[in-house]
C-alpha cells in the first residue's frame, strides 16, 4: 500500500462511532461487580444472608469474593487445568465448544446449556491445543505426547443397555497423527482438510485429512517452534521459534521461501536475548496477507512485510519496531482487528491488538506504527476494591506499559477478537508466584457451577494485591472503553473464545460494569462512571454491530464458563 493510500485509510475522529456515556449509577457501589440481584453460581453464592453477616470482620477484609456472572459452566476437566478452548466455526449453529486440558482429554460440549456432547480420549499427556476444521466437520486435539488426534461425527448419540445415553457414539477418531516431538501448537488450513503442528524439536509437520497422510515435514528452526499461522489464502505458512527465527514456507516444498533471524536481521537480536518469539499474527486481507506482527518473550514487537505469492523473488522484511510493552514480559497473543466493522465499512487491516504478561493490551495503528491506546487488566482484587468505591486512575491512553500505574495488573494470557467488530476480549491469570492456596470446590450447584467455600485464614497472609481469581474483559478498541467484565473464575484464565450469540436481545438484568470501568482503563475522559448495566450492554451491542456475543473462558481451575456480552 502506498503512503498516500495509507493516509487515505487512516482512522480519524470522524470514523469513530460516538462513545456512549450513560448517567451515573444510582445503586450501591458494592453491587456493581456482582449485579443488583446476586445469583447463586460457580464462584459465589447470593444466599449467604445471616451467615454472611456473622462472618468475622477480619476475614471480610482479607477476602472479597467476586460474583459469578456466567450463564453456563462446563466442569468436566476439573480439577485439572484447561489449556485451550474453541467454538465451532458455524457457532451458534451448532452451539458446540471444544476444550482440551491437563486431564489428557478433549471434550465437545454445548456452550449454551453446558451439557456434554463427547469425551475425546486417547492422549497420554496434556492436550495443549484444540481446533475445528474450516468446514466444522472435524475436530482436532494436539497433545504434549507428540500426537494429534482428529475426530469426526459418526452419527447420533445412542442409548446403552443401561438406558444411559452414550454421547461418545456420535464422534469417532478418524486419524492419529504421529511424528513430531512434544507438540507446541496446531493450526487447521483456512480452506481445506489440512493440518499443521509445531514441535518442541523445531520441526513443523503437515498432514492431509481424514486419511492422516504426512504431506510435508518442515525443518529449519534449531529450537522449539513456538507458533505458526497460515496466510489467509492458505498458500503460505509462517512459523517462529525460541531460536528467534521467523520462516516463511511454501507448503509444497520442505525448504523455506524466506527467513529472518538475528544473523540476517539485527532488529531480531532482542528476540535471541530474551527467550525467542512467542506469538505472531498475519493480516487477514484478501491478498494472502501483506504483513505480520511478531511478539517475543521479552516484550519485543516487530512488523514484518510478507513477499507476494505471485512472481519470483521477494523476502521477509522488517518494516517497523513497536515499543510499548514492559521489557521482560512476554507478548502472549496478537490479533488484527477491524475498527470499522460496526459501521459496515470494509476493513483496511491497519490495526492490531497485542497483549502481554505486563497486564496491558495495546491497540496499534500500523499506518503510523504507533499505539492508538492501551488498556490495563487489573487483578480481581483491584476489581473488587473498585466495586467498593476505591479510587483508581483510568489508563485507556496511548502510553507505554512501563509508565506508572496506580493499580495492580494481572498477566494477560489470551486474546480473542470479535470478528467484524472493533471488540476484543482479554483473559488474565494471577501472578503464579504469589497465588494463595486454591479455594476448595463444593459439589456442583443448581446452575451447573461449583461453589466456593469460605476462605481460610491463609488468604490474609498473602500479598493483598494478589487474588486467586482470573477474569475476562471485553473492550472497544476504538476508545478503550470497558464493554463487559466477566467474573466467576476461581483461578487463572488461560484461553478465551468468542462467537455470535444466539440471543441478540439486551439483558437488562445483567450486572453493571460501571463501578469498575475506571479500574479497567475504560472510563470516560472526565473520570465519571459510565452508567447502568443496561446502558453498558446497549453500548456493547452497538459496538458489536447490533449483535450479542458469546464469550467462553477456561483455565487453571478446570471449569469453562460461558458469558454473554
Amino acid at each position: 500500500m502506498s503512503a498516500s493510500n495509507e493516509d487515505e485509510h487512516r482512522i480519524t475522529a470522524e470514523d469513530i462511532a460516538e462513545e456512549v456515556v450513560a448517567d451515573a449509577m444510582d445503586q450501591d457501589p458494592s453491587a456493581a461487580a456482582g449485579g443488583a440481584a446476586g445469583k447463586e453460581g460457580h464462584a459465589g453464592s447470593s444466599g449467604a444472608g445471616e451467615e454472611d453477616d456473622a462472618m468475622d470482620e477480619d476475614d471480610e477484609d482479607d477476602f472479597n469474593p467476586i460474583q459469578d456472572t456466567s450463564l453456563a459452566s462446563f466442569p468436566a476437566h476439573a480439577p485439572k487445568s484447561v489449556f485451550a478452548v474453541a467454538l465451532h466455526p458455524a457457532y451458534p449453529s451448532p452451539p458446540w465448544a471444544l476444550s482440551g486440558g491437563e486431564d489428557d482429554k478433549a471434550h465437545i460440549w454445548d456452550a449454551i446449556s453446558g451439557e456434554m456432547i463427547a469425551v475425546l480420549q486417547g492422549h497420554t499427556d496434556s492436550v495443549i491445543s484444540v481446533g475445528w476444521s474450516a468446514d466444522g466437520k472435524m475436530a482436532a486435539s494436539a497433545s504434549m505426547d507428540g500426537t494429534v488426534k482428529v475426530w469426526t461425527a459418526a452419527g447420533t448419540a445412542t442409548q446403552g443397555a443401561d438406558g444411559v445415553e452414550d454421547v461418545n457414539a456420535a464422534w469417532t477418531a478418524c486419524a492419529t497423527l504421529e511424528g513430531p516431538d512434544e507438540i507446541t501448537w496446531m493450526a487447521w488450513h483456512p480452506k481445506g482438510p489440512v493440518l499443521v503442528a509445531g514441535a518442541q524439536d523445531g520441526t513443523v509437520w503437515m498432514w492431509q485429512l481424514p486419511a492422516g497422510n504426512v504431506m510435508q515435514v518442515f525443518s529449519g528452526h534449531t529450537s522449539a517452534c513456538t507458533c505458526g499461522q497460515w496466510t489467509p489464502d492458505g498458500k503460505r505458512l509462517l512459523t517462529a521459534s525460541e531460536d528467534a527465527s521467523l520462516l516463511l514456507w511454501d507448503p509444497r516444498v520442505a525448504t523455506p521461501v524466506s527467513k529472518l533471524n538475528p544473523h540476517s536481521e539485527p532488529r531480531f537480536q532482542p528476540y535471541a536475548e530474551s527467550g525467542g518469539i512467542t506469538s505472531l499474527a498475519i493480516s487477514p486481507d484478501n491478498e494472502g496477507g501483506k504483513v505480520a506482527v511478531v511478539g517475543g518473550a521479552g516484550g519485543h514487537l516487530r512488523v514484518v512485510s510478507l513477499p507476494p505469492v505471485s512472481g519470483e523473488g521477494g523476502s521477509l522484511q522488517v518494516r517497523a519496531v513497536l515499543e510499548g510493552h514492559q521489557d521482560g514480559d512476554s507478548v502472549e497473543a496478537i490479533e488484527f482487528i477491524d475498527l470499522l466493522g460496526a459501521t459496515g465499512t470494509p476493513a483496511n487491516w491497519t490495526s492490531v491488538v497485542t497483549v502481554s504478561t505486563d497486564g496491558r493490551a495495546i491497540v496499534w495503528d500500523l499506518a503510523t506504527n504507533k499505539a492508538r491506546l492501551s488498556v490495563s487488566h487489573p487483578t480481581a482484587t483491584a476489581i473488587a476494591d473498585a466495586s467498593e468505591g476505591a479510587a483508581v486512575a483510568p489508563s485507556a491512553a496511548p502510553t507505554p506499559a512501563s509508565s506508572s500505574s496506580k493499580i495492580p495488573l494481572a498477566p494477560i494470557t489470551s486474546l480473542a477478537v470479535h470478528k467484524g467488530t472493533p471488540m476484543f476480549t482479554t483473559a488474565a491469570a494471577p501472578d503464579p508466584s504469589a497465588i494463595p492456596a486454591r479455594p476448595a470446590l463444593n459439589p456442583i450447584s443448581e446452575n451447573g457451577g461449583a461453589q466456593q467455600q469460605q476462605p481460610s485464614a491463609q488468604h490474609g497472609e498473602e500479598d493483598e494485591d494478589i487474588s486467586p481469581h482470573g477474569t475476562l474483559c471485553t473492550w472497544d478498541a476504538r476508545t478503550g472503553a470497558l464493554l463487559a467484565l466477566h467474573t466467576g473464575f476461581l483461578d487463572g484464565v488461560l484461553d478465551v473464545a468468542v462467537g455470535v450469540d444466539p440471543d441478540s436481545s439486551p439483558d437488562v438484568s445483567s450486572p453493571s460494569v460501571d463501578a469498575v470501568a475506571l479500574a479497567m482503563g475504560g472510563g470516560s475522559a472526565g473520570g465519571a462512571r459510565t452508567g447502568a448495566g443496561s446502558a453498558a450492554q446497549m453500548q456493547a451491542i452497538r459496538v458489536g454491530g447490533g449483535k450479542r456475543w458469546t464469550v467462553v473462558g477456561a483455565g487453571d481451575e478446570g471449569v469453562a464458563l460461558v458469558f454473554r456480552v
